[in-house]
């Protein structure tokens, strides 16, 4: 239209979809991504993906109904933002989800994001960027994670999140710095009880203008074969 107007889809439904499988290589097709006016999305049945980018710049979708979601199968870092980019949802609820693997940028780039709860997911493995570049969020459930492996820089620049509630008995396996760059002055993270094969556990400072200077972990009872537990 005139004027610079955008147009597109303002809803989306897939009422019987259950699995959705794309493929792992760069340029591989997207399950949903630029739309500008898209505004919901909703797929009832939707059991697990497999694909790139799955939801990927949607500026102004502000409702997202995903709730027999239970697996999220990425590709490999930098080309697999599960949820990125999505700059008006303020609210993202996975109530079934329980496994994320190859997990590359998963929870990515939502400025607006406030509440983030995955009641049920236990295991994250194996990615880079899990969770970054949310700097409104004040709600995260994590409760029943009870295993990270392998994904490096998995919590970053979160500067709302002063405390990072894990499963109990948590362990966390061959990562390089887990919470990096968090950009809260404190930050706790609880129910994390082993730190295993771990590179750098936490820094303290880059790119954030506020430098996280007081890290706990108050469940911790086991490290084994960590190089260091900061950096800069």
């Amino acid at each position: 239209g005139s004027g610079g107007s955008t147009t597109g889809f303002t809803s989306l439904t897939g009422n019987s979809i259950k699995h959705v499988v794309s493929g792992s290589q760069p340029g591989a097709p997207s399950l949903i991504r630029a739309q500008p006016v898209l505004t919901s999305i909703s797929f009832p049945k939707l059991q697990d993906i497999d694909a790139a980018y799955a939801f990927s710049g949607l500026p102004l979708l502000t409702t997202l109904n995903l709730p027999l979601l239970a697996t999220i199968n990425g590709t490999p870092f930098p080309y697999s933002p599960g949820f990125s980019n999505l700059g008006s949802l303020q609210i993202l609820e996975l109530p079934s989800l329980k496994a994320i693997h190859c997990c590359g940028s998963i929870f990515n780039d939502m400025p607006a994001l406030q509440t983030l709860s995955l009641p049920e997911l236990e295991v994250i493995e194996s990615g880079q960027n899990f969770m970054s570049g949310l700097p409104s969020l004040i709600s995260l459930n994590l409760s029943k994670v009870t295993h990270i492996k392998n994904v490096g820089f998995s919590f970053m620049n979160m500067p709302l999140m002063s405390v990072i509630n894990l499963g109990e008995g948590c362990v966390i396996e061959g990562v390089s710095a887990i919470f990096a760059a968090m950009g809260c002055a404190s930050l706790t993270v609880t129910g994390l009880t082993k730190f295993s094969h771990a590179n750098f556990i936490a820094a303290h400072g880059g790119t954030t203008p506020v430098k996280t200077t007081h890290i706990s972990f108050p469940d911790l009872k086991e490290m084994v074969d960590y190089s260091s537990i900061g950096d800069h």
